[in-house]
């Protein structure tokens, strides 16, 4: 992830907000145990009670078929006693739930209780530990009382208000660039699809990101376009698009 992470949000019924966090970290304190719930594949609805402190109200939705096999849900947090991002605030501690790892077959909503300030609006964002670095969540609603995203897996999730709102005039004279550029960091081959599907437009653009993000950016590697030709093997054959180049 770059140092510097934009946050774009299409909010509901128009408008377009935005602001920009530098990567930083929370100071956490201890982790404070909520409650736990199994849910069987056919699926069901985890609320957290009046107990549950800050996070009390917090309902996540569990679709039926998310999970082959029946998953132990805990939910649990920590307060966030400092943070050190400069252009969000998080709102209530760091949210918690872990049910073994891995991804749902579906989408599971979450739907969050947070007291928003009256002309700003905040994003639920994943949090890591280790890096410090954070990553919005897909939202569906929200309002000055909650916040609703959607997830398939799980880790750390805090709410951040972001202080800064646009209109959409101010919007467009800001120069955002991610970097990314088409014949250097997308794939080169074409979408021809496959035996199973007509085409593989999901799995080739989340694999260019990844690279991009985490191996060209992130760790300096060299662009992905013609980057697995023949598997690196001699001579190159560009006109081949089984072996990953185009033609």
């Amino acid at each position: 992830m770059a140092a510097v992470a934009v946050f774009l949000v299409m909010r509901p019924g128009g408008g377009e907000n935005t602001a920009t966090t530098t990567s930083g970290k929370f100071t956490l304190g201890a982790k404070v145990d909520v409650t736990s719930q199994t849910i069987d594949p056919t699926g069901g609805t985890i609320t957290v009670g009046s107990k549950g402190g800050p996070i009390a109200g917090i309902t996540l939705e569990v679709p039926q078929g998310s999970y082959d096999k029946a998953r132990d849900f805990k939910v649990f947090y920590r307060p966030i006693k400092a943070s050190t991002y400069e252009d969000g605030t998080p709102l209530g501690p760091l949210i918690s739930v872990d049910n073994g790892g891995g991804y749902s077959n579906s989408a599971m909503t979450l739907k969050i209780p947070v007291t928003i300030p009256a002309g700003e609006y905040a994003v639920a964002v994943y949090y890591d530990e280790k890096t410090g670095e954070i990553e919005p969540m897909p939202l569906v609603t929200e309002d000055a009382t909650s916040i609703t995203v959607l997830t398939a897996h799980f880790t750390d999730i805090s709410i951040m208000q972001v202080v800064k709102s646009l209109t959409a005039a101010a919007l467009s004279a800001i120069d955002v660039d991610s970097g990314f550029r088409p014949s250097a960091d997308d794939w080169q081959f074409p979408n021809s699809g496959s035996y199973l599907f007509s085409g593989n437009c999901n799995a080739m653009s989340v694999t260019a990101m990844w690279y991009y993000i985490t191996q060209k950016v992130g760790n300096k590697a060299p662009q992905l376009h013609g980057l697995l030709d023949n598997n690196g093997n001699k001579p190159a054959t560009p006109g081949i698009r089984s072996d990953g180049s185009s033609s």
